[in-house]
């Protein structure tokens, strides 16, 4: 087994390194899905543990030799965002284990986040509570949203429930998870950050406000920037339902 603690909780090593073993049997489950999300109690810290699905046998070799595991990409991504002053659940450690000699399972552990998501804001029961409400929400999240982009920062899945939220003295504050798809540029093109809000995938009236309240931050035509995120967003739904059903053919037994 591959394990990288971070130097900040070594002493919590012992624990790190059973957790392969206990994961299955033990711990409170906080999600089951295409992958298992676990919440561990160790030396007065309540941790995060995300097992990643097993990957299929083409991606056993490539992250064997072509790539980094998911696990290992979500733990140098936390620090990354860390340092450049983002927000996010602190990086303990990823694992990796291998079978036959090629990777096989991979966990990543992060400290505890008790911040809720913002689905429900973005997706409000009753219309009325955005425009009563959650204005205030809508408008720090597009201002947090313009600077991740101004400092190159770009979560390829950022939907609305891997963006939690809290409020605070000074308004709100977010914080990203499920970060193991990212990528940080020195400069993102205008059509890039679009297309990346575009994943917000919110209800329409609070995606076309944030739409706008973005374009006019960044200085853009409000009306193309408008255009360009309606499409950008139904073309990211589109691709996603290609790979979905991409998926189907190729493993047909998966889920």
């Amino acid at each position: 087994m591959k394990i990288i603690v971070s130097p900040r909780y070594a002493r919590l090593a012992t624990f790190l390194r059973s957790v392969p073993d206990r994961f299955d049997r033990e711990g409170e489950c906080l999600h089951r899905g295409r992958n298992t999300i676990k919440a561990f109690d160790c030396d007065g810290l309540r941790l995060v543990v995300k097992k990643y699905r097993t990957p299929n046998p083409f991606n056993r070799i490539a992250y064997t030799f072509l790539r980094k595991p998911k696990a290992r990409r979500a733990f140098e991504h936390a620090e990354e965002l860390r340092k450049r002053g983002f927000e996010t659940p602190e990086a303990v450690a990823w694992m990796g284990l291998a079978r036959h000699g090629l990777f096989a399972e991979g966990y990543f552990v992060s400290l505890y986040c008790d911040y809720p998501s913002l689905f429900p804001i973005l997706n409000p029961a009753d219309p009325q509570r955005m425009f009563s409400e959650y204005m205030p929400v809508y408008d720090a999240l597009t201002r947090y949203l313009v600077s991740l982009h101004e400092a190159g920062v770009l979560h390829k899945d950022l939907n609305q429930t891997n963006i939690l939220y809290t409020a605070s003295p000074d308004g709100f504050r977010f914080a990203l998870i499920d970060i193991n798809r990212m990528a940080f540029r020195r400069k993102l093109s205008r059509r890039r950050c679009l297309l990346n809000l575009d994943r917000l995938g919110c209800d329409l009236d609070a995606f076309s406000y944030i739409s706008r309240r973005y374009a006019r931050l960044r200085g853009w035509d409000q009306t193309k920037g408008l255009l360009g995120s309606l499409l950008g967003r139904r073309l990211f739904e589109k691709r996603q339902q290609d790979k979905k059903r991409l998926e189907r053919r190729l493993f047909p037994g998966r889920r």
